[in-house]
């Protein structure tokens, strides 16, 4: 289960009750990163009172660099059991997911781990962290393990032409909403329907509200943009 920072009293009761009913739970408080470290380490503290199987540090904006999520795995290592599976959930705005990912290899800890990646990063946006990097950079460290001839043979039978219809991944506008720890919809939804320059586009992110970088609704996306073209051109874009 996923939740927003203002979802946690709602996914804690949540979290309970699929316990109490013997399913699995996984949790993915998102955007790890909003949280202070006193605020995650009561989050982890309520969360481990529920005995979930897994809890990930989630980098929902792509922003994340290793010494942030050493900071956050930290508190999960010291507060959970042996029971509870620690992972970590990626995208790819600036390119960080492969390096970060990298990174968790090398922590000493005697939990287990589990790393999310995708074929290809095919993901929201900019993308995930993609298997066949990280899969083939634990064959290069640890010894071989994963047949990465067979990940990109499904690559190229089933990911490839959903690539042709469907394109994600790097680029600078998913680069400046990581720099400016806001929400990648912003450039997603803005870029539906408008054709902006990334010069006009940092503008357009400056013009909004700190307080709203991480909430993100089209109606508002374009409702904002509309402002932004009166306030800096006198005109609309129609």
């Amino acid at each position: 289960m996923v939740f927003y920072k203002h979802q946690v009293e709602k996914a804690l009761e949540f979290a309970k009750a699929v316990k109490y009913n013997g399913y699995k739970l996984f949790m993915q408080p998102m955007v790890t990163i909003d949280y202070t470290i006193d605020e995650y380490m009561e989050l982890a503290e309520r969360m481990a009172g529920i005995n979930p199987d897994s809890v990930s540090i989630v980098d929902s904006f792509g922003y994340m660099i290793k010494s942030d999520f050493r900071r956050y795995f930290k508190i999960l290592d010291n507060i959970f059991t042996e029971k509870t599976i620690i992972g970590f959930h990626s995208h790819n705005n600036m390119n960080l997911a492969f390096i970060t990912g990298q990174d968790i290899f090398e922590y000493q800890t005697t939990k287990r781990l589990v790393i999310d990646s995708s074929l290809y990063g095919m993901g929201r946006g900019a993308g995930n962290l993609q298997t066949e990097l990280i899969a083939n950079y634990y064959n290069m460290t640890f010894g071989k393990k994963y047949d990465i001839l067979k990940i990109m043979g499904l690559i190229s039978e089933y990911i490839m032409p959903i690539r042709e219809k469907k394109a994600w991944g790097y680029t600078p506008y998913y680069f400046l909403t990581g720099l400016y720890n806001c929400h990648p919809n912003y450039a997603a939804y803005l870029l539906e329907e408008h054709n902006v320059s990334v010069a006009a586009f940092k503008e357009y992110i400056e013009s909004i509200p700190k307080d709203m970088y991480t909430k993100c609704r089209k109606p508002y996306v374009l409702e904002k943009y509309q402002e932004f073209l009166k306030n800096n051109f006198g005109c609309l874009d129609t």
